[in-house]
C-alpha cells in the first residue's frame, strides 16, 4: 500500500488533505477550477477548510471518505458529487466537527450509488440549493450526530433510507426523509431500526413510495403536512414515535402496529388507511386496513382520530383516541382484544367484534383534560382516561375487563354521571 501526503495551498483551499490509497492507480488530483477528483477506490482522509467540490468518478469502485474536523463549501453546486462509483462511505472520526455546505441548483451531497454514514463525530449539512443528502440508491446511517438544514428534502434516497443509529436532526422546507423509486418492487422504502431522530419540515416528515417500517428509535416530528405518508404499507413494531404537529399523522394503504409508543397530534386525521390515488381503470390494490396487535397509541385530532377505507382491527395493545365532536363515521372497528377508548369520534362497532363494549351517545360537552373513569358495580375502576381535547356525545370503551351485559358507571371528574350496560 502506498501512502501519499499532499499539502495544498491555494486561494481556494485552506486545508491539509491526507490521502491513503488502496492501490497505485488511485489518485487525488487538483483541478484548476477548484474541483478535486477521486478517480479510484480507496480511503481518503480530509481535515481543515476547503472551498470547492470533491468529485468522485471511481469506475464502480468503493470509496471511503474519512472526515476529521473538515469543512467543505461549494458556492456553485454540489459540495460532494459522485456521478460514477460504487458505494461511498463517510466515516466521522470520534469527536470531530465536520460541515458540508453548498449553494446553487444542486444537492449538498449527491451520490449515484449507496451512501453509508458511520462513526462518532458530527456532520453538519447545509443545502441552499436543493436537497441536503441525496443518493440514487440507498442512504444508510449507522451512527454519528447528523444535522441537516436544507430547502429541499433533508434525506433523499431514491431506492431507500435505512437508519440504524445516530442522533439525527432534520430541518427542511420540503420533506424530511423521502424515497422516490416506484418501478422496482421492494425499493423506495424507509426503515428505522434505532437512533434519535428529530424532524421539523414544511412537507411530509417521512414520505415513502414503498413501505415504511419502524422497529425502534426515538422519533419526534413537527410537519406542516403529514407525519408519515406512503401509498403502501406502514409497519411499526417498536420505538417511540411522537408526532407533535401534522396535517395527518400517519397515512398509508395499510397500517400495522405491533408495538411501540405512539402519540399523534393532527389537524385532520390521526391514523388513516386509504386507497392510493391511481389513474382511471388502474387497480388500486388490496383493501386498506389498520391492524393493532400491541403497543400504545394516543391521538388528538380535529377530525377523525382513526379512519380506514376498510376495517380497523384491534387485537391487542392500547388505543386511546380523541377527535371531533361530530362528523361521519370513521370506518368499522373489529375489537377482539386490547383496550380501546374513543371520545368525540363517531365509531361503528363491527358485528365481528367479540370483546364487550360500552358506548354512550349522551355525554354532554366536556372540557379538555376531563378525567373519565369506568367503574363496575363494586366501584372498581375498569378504565381511566384524561381527554386531550374537548368533546361531546360520542364515547366508546372496550377492555378485556368489561364483561358482557353488565352495568357500569361513567364518572367524569370524580362525579358519577351516567349508568350504562355493556354489549
Amino acid at each position: 500500500m502506498k501512502t501519499k501526503i499532499i499539502y495544498i495551498v491555494t486561494t481556494l483551499i485552506l486545508a491539509l488533505v491526507v490521502f491513503v490509497g488502496c492501490s497505485e492507480e488511485s489518485r487525488f488530483e487538483q483541478f484548476p477550477d477548484g474541483v478535486y477528483s477521486i478517480t479510484g477506490g480507496g480511503t481518503y482522509t480530509f481535515t481543515g477548510e476547503y472551498r470547492g467540490q470533491i468529485h468522485i468518478d471511481a469506475r464502480r469502485e468503493d470509496v471511503i471518505l474519512v472526515f476529521d474536523n473538515f469543512t467543505l463549501h461549494n458556492p456553485n453546486g454540489a459540495a460532494i458529487f459522485a456521478p460514477r462509483t460504487a458505494s461511498v462511505e463517510i466515516i466521522l472520526t470520534d469527536g470531530s466537527e465536520n460541515t458540508i455546505s453548498n449553494r446553487g441548483d444542486n444537492d449538498a451531497i449527491n451520490i449515484n450509488d449507496d451512501l453509508i454514514i458511520s462513526g462518532n463525530g458530527t456532520l453538519n449539512v447545509r443545502g441552499e440549493g436543493r436537497h441536503g443528502i441525496r443518493s440514487d440508491d440507498i442512504i444508510i446511517i449507522n451512527g454519528g450526530t447528523i444535522n441537516v438544514v436544507t430547502e429541499g428534502s433533508a434525506l433523499r434516497g431514491r431506492d431507500g433510507v435505512i437508519i440504524n443509529d445516530g442522533v439525527i436532526t432534520l430541518r427542511s422546507d420540503g420533506d424530511g426523509i423521502r424515497t422516490t423509486l416506484d418501478s422496482d418492487t421492494g425499493r423506495g422504502f424507509v426503515t428505522i431500526n434505532g437512533g434519535t431522530i428529530d424532524i421539523n419540515t414544511g412537507g411530509d416528515a417521512i414520505e415513502s413510495i414503498s413501505n415504511v417500517t419502524i422497529n425502534g428509535g426515538d422519533i419526534r416530528i413537527r410537519s406542516r403536512d403529514d407525519g408519515i405518508h406512503t401509498g403502501d404499507s406502514i409497519i411499526i413494531t417498536g420505538g417511540n414515535l411522537e408526532i407533535l404537529e401534522s396535517s395527518e399523522g400517519i397515512e398509508g394503504r395499510d397500517v400495522t402496529i405491533e408495538g411501540g409508543n405512539i402519540s399523534i397530534t393532527a389537524i385532520n386525521d390521526g391514523i388513516n388507511a386509504r386507497y392510493p390515488m391511481v389513474a382511471d381503470g388502474e387497480d388500486p390494490g388490496s383493501e386498506p386496513f389498520i391492524r393493532m396487535t400491541g403497543g400504545h397509541v394516543q391521538t388528538n385530532t380535529r377530525r377523525d382520530s382513526i379512519e380506514s377505507d376498510g376495517y380497523v382491527f384491534l387485537e391487542g395493545g392500547t388505543l386511546h383516541v380523541s377527535g371531533v365532536t361530530s362528523g361521519r363515521p370513521s370506518g368499522e372497528i373489529i375489537i377482539t382484544g386490547g383496550e380501546f377508548i374513543s371520545t368525540g369520534n363517531m365509531i361503528r362497532i363491527a358485528n365481528q367484534t367479540t370483546q364487550s363494549v360500552i358506548s354512550s351517545e349522551t355525554i354532554r360537552q366536556q372540557l379538555t383534560d376531563s378525567l373519565i373513569e369506568i367503574k363496575d358495580s363494586d366501584e372498581n375502576i375498569i378504565l381511566s382516561f384524561s381527554t386531550p381535547n374537548a368533546f361531546s356525545r360520542h364515547a366508546v370503551f372496550s377492555s378485556p375487563n368489561i364483561e358482557y351485559r353488565q352495568t357500569y358507571f361513567i364518572y367524569i371528574n370524580g362525579t358519577r354521571t351516567y349508568e350504562t350496560v355493556s354489549f
